[in-house]
C-alpha cells in the first residue's frame, strides 16, 4: 500500500472518522479503542484495515436493555455469547494438542471470547477469521488489541482471506465459535476440504437458501455465502476476485445481481418463490448471462417484457432431504398430531405495513393531483369490495374503477410498489384468518407467528411457532389433514407448503389452481377445494375415512420424490443454464 494510502487511512483512524463509517456502531464498542486497534492493524495489515473501513450494516446485531448482545439469523434473535463454561474447555482441548506457543485459527469472532481466553492463557499466536467485517469492528472495538496487533501475535483474517488459510501449513490447530460454526457452515467445509473445481457464490437470504445450497453441493459445487445487502460493494467485489466462482446462485432476483456478475464476468442463476410486492427493475447491462426462473407464469411474462433474455417457468418443490416421513415419539404425536392442521403465517403484521403505505401512497397521488378524492374513503371501498369477493382476485379492476389513474401515477412516481399487490397481501391475510376461524370446529391446530392470536376468540387452538428444521415436518406427518390456504392473487401456482406436506408423509387438502391440475393428478395424489364451503364437506369427509387419505397421502409423498425433488429443480436450472450455451459472459 502506497504511503499516501495509509496516510488516508490514518485519518479515517479517528473518533469522527470512525463514526462516519457507518450511523450504526457494534454493541459495547469503542471509537476510542477501535481507533487505537485500528491503527496498530494498518502497520502490519493495512489492506485489511482499509477494508474494514469500507461500509457495512450491523443491523443484525442488537444489544438488549441489560446489555446482552444478540444476533439475527433468519427472523430469530440468537445470544451471540459463548455458553457459560464452553469457552475453557474448547480452549484448553486445542492447547493439549499442539502446546500453548502454536499458530491457531480462531473461525468466528462472536463477542470474542474465544481470542481473549487464549491471548490471555497462553502465549499462542491467533490468526482471527471471520466472514462479516461487522463481527470484527465489533471485536477492535470491545477490548484493547493494540500490543498483540503490533507484533504479530494476533492477525486478522475477513472473508476470502479464508482461501489462503486453507493452504497455510504453519496453522496447527483450530478453535470455532459454536454459533458461527454453523452459520458459516459452507465456508468451513472449504477450510476442511479444499476448494472443489467448480465454485459458487450463494446469496444469503431466508430458509430455501440452505436447500440451493444442498442441491448446489450435490452437483459438485463449493459454496460461499455472500451477503449482498449488508457488505459494501468494495468488499463484494473483492471477494468474488478471490474466489473466481462461475456460478452466483440466489433465492429472488434483487436489483444489481445482472449488472454484478456481468461486471465479473459470471453466470447467474436465481429462482423466484415469493411474489413481487415491488417492480424489478430492467437490467440495465447485456442479460444472457443471468438464467431467471419463477413459480409463477406472470412473472416469467414480466421478466422478459423488462428485457431478461433468459426466463423460465419452474414449480415449487420440496427439500427431500429436509422434509420426509419421520418416526414419532408418543410425546411428538401429544405435541403435534391434530385433525387439521395449517402452517404459515397469519401475514398479518406485514398487511397492516403495506395496507398503511397504501393509503401514503394514495395521499401522495391525491395531493399531487389535485384530486378532490379522499385517500381513506377510496382505501375503504377498495378493501370492502375485494373483502366481498373472497375468492376472486378484483382488486386490480377496483383499483381504476375507484382510484382512476392512480396505478400508473404510482409506477411512474415510486416504480418499486405495486399497489395491487401490497393490498393483495392484506386482503390475503384477512383471507386466511377468516378461513381458520371458520373451521375452528374441525378441531384446528394453527402454527405461526403472533398474529394468529387476533382470531383466538374463534376456538383455533393457537400452537405457536413451528421451527422451519424440526417443527414443520413432525405437523405434517402427526395430522389427519393438512390445509393449504394461498394467496388469492396468486391462484395461478402451486404453494411450497403443499410439497412439503406430501414430502413429510402428510395428506394435503389444497386450494384449487390449474397448476395444481398441471403438477398433481387432484384425488389421487392430494385433494382440492375451491371455497370455504367445498373446504368445509371435504374435512368432513377426509376426517370420516382415515384409511382413504392415508392412501392419497401415500401417493402423494411418492409423486413429491419422483417428480418435484428440490434437487430435481436445481439440476433443471444447472441443465438450462448449460443447454443456454452462455458458459462465460453473454455479449
Amino acid at each position: 500500500m502506497s504511503k499516501s494510502s495509509l496516510h488516508k487511512l490514518a485519518s479515517v483512524a479517528s473518533p469522527r472518522a470512525v463514526d462516519h463509517l457507518n450511523s450504526q456502531w457494534p454493541p459495547g464498542a469503542s471509537h476510542q479503542t477501535f481507533s487505537a486497534n485500528l491503527r496498530a492493524l494498518s502497520e502490519v495489515q493495512p489492506d485489511l484495515a482499509l477494508r474494514l473501513c469500507w461500509s457495512a450494516l450491523g443491523d443484525h446485531v442488537s444489544e438488549g436493555a441489560d446489555g446482552e448482545v444478540f444476533y439475527s439469523r433468519r427472523g430469530a434473535w440468537i445470544p451471540l455469547a459463548v455458553p457459560a463454561g464452553s469457552v475453557d474447555p474448547a480452549i484448553q482441548g486445542a492447547l493439549a494438542r499442539v502446546g500453548d506457543d502454536a499458530k491457531i485459527l480462531v473461525f468466528g469472532v462472536g463477542l470474542g471470547e474465544l481470542v481473549e481466553s487464549l491471548l490471555t492463557e497462553s502465549n499462542s499466536r491467533l490468526v482471527v477469521w471471520d466472514r462479516d467485517p461487522w463481527m470484527l469492528r465489533m471485536l477492535l472495538g470491545r477490548r484493547d488489541y493494540f500490543e498483540p496487533i503490533q507484533s504479530g501475535r494476533l492477525q486478522l483474517a475477513l472473508g476470502a482471506d479464508l482461501l489462503e488459510l486453507v493452504s497455510d501449513p504453519t496453522i496447527e490447530a483450530r478453535v470455532e465459535h459454536p454459533l458461527f460454526t454453523k452459520i458459516y457452515a459452507h465456508e468451513l467445509d472449504w477450510l476442511e476440504s479444499g476448494a472443489r473445481e467448480k465454485r459458487a457464490v450463494l446469496c444469503d437470504g431466508k430458509l430455501y437458501v440452505d436447500s440451493l445450497a444442498r442441491a448446489l453441493k450435490h452437483e459438485g459445487f463449493s459454496i460461499w455465502t455472500m451477503d449482498f445487502e449488508r457488505l459494501s460493494v468494495e468488499e463484494l467485489d473483492y471477494t468474488v476476485s478471490a474466489l473466481q466462482p462461475e456460478l452466483l446462485a440466489a433465492i429472488n432476483v434483487r436489483d444489481g445481481f445482472v449488472e454484478f456478475t456481468h461486471r465479473h464476468g459470471i453466470e447467474l442463476m436465481t429462482w423466484e418463490i415469493d411474489p413481487f410486492t415491488h417492480q424489478v427493475s430492467a437490467p440495465t447491462t447485456p442479460s444472457g448471462h443471468a438464467h431467471l426462473f419463477s413459480y409463477r407464469k406472470v412473472q416469467v411474462s414480466e421478466l422478459c417484457a423488462l428485457g431478461y433474455q433468459n426466463a423460465e417457468y419452474l414449480p415449487l418443490a420440496a427439500d427431500t432431504e429436509l422434509r420426509r416421513p419421520v418416526s414419532l415419539t408418543n410425546s411428538e404425536r401429544e405435541r403435534y398430531a391434530a385433525p387439521v392442521s395449517f402452517v404459515g403465517s397469519s401475514m398479518l403484521a406485514n398487511a397492516q405495513l403495506f395496507i398503511q403505505q397504501v393509503l401514503a401512497d394514495l395521499s401522495g397521488w391525491v395531493s399531487e393531483t389535485s384530486s378532490e378524492l379522499d385517500p381513506q374513503a377510496v382505501l375503504e371501498q377498495l378493501v370492502t369490495a375485494q373483502r366481498s369477493a373472497p375468492d376472486e382476485w378484483v382488486t386490480p379492476e377496483l383499483l381504476e374503477r375507484f382510484a382512476p389513474g392512480f396505478v400508473d401515477w404510482s409506477h411512474r412516481t415510486i416504480g418499486k410498489r405495486d399497489p395491487a399487490l401490497l393490498i393483495g397481501e392484506f386482503s390475503a391475510a384477512e383471507r386466511r384468518l377468516s378461513y381458520v376461524a371458520n373451521l375452528a370446529e374441525f378441531g384446528m391446530r394453527v402454527w405461526g407467528d403472533e398474529g394468529w392470536r387476533s382470531i383466538a376468540a374463534s376456538g383455533v387452538n393457537y400452537c405457536g411457532p413451528a421451527t422451519h428444521e424440526h417443527d414443520v415436518t413432525r405437523v405434517y406427518g402427526a395430522s389427519q389433514i393438512n390445509l393449504d390456504i394461498g394467496r388469492l392473487y396468486q391462484n395461478d401456482i402451486v404453494t411450497m407448503r403443499v410439497f412439503d406436506i406430501l414430502a413429510c408423509g402428510g395428506f394435503a387438502l389444497v386450494e384449487h389452481t390449474e397448476a395444481l391440475e398441471e403438477l398433481f393428478e387432484v384425488g389421487v395424489e392430494l385433494e382440492s377445494y375451491r371455497d370455504l364451503a367445498e373446504c368445509r364437506e371435504k374435512l368432513k369427509h377426509y376426517l370420516a375415512a382415515p384409511e382413504e387419505a392415508r392412501a392419497i397421502a401415500e401417493r402423494g409423498a411418492e409423486a413429491v420424490r419422483e417428480r418435484h425433488a428440490f434437487q430435481k429443480r436445481v439440476r433443471h436450472m444447472l441443465s438450462a443454464r448449460k443447454a443456454s450455451g452462455s458458459f462465460g459472459l453473454a455479449s
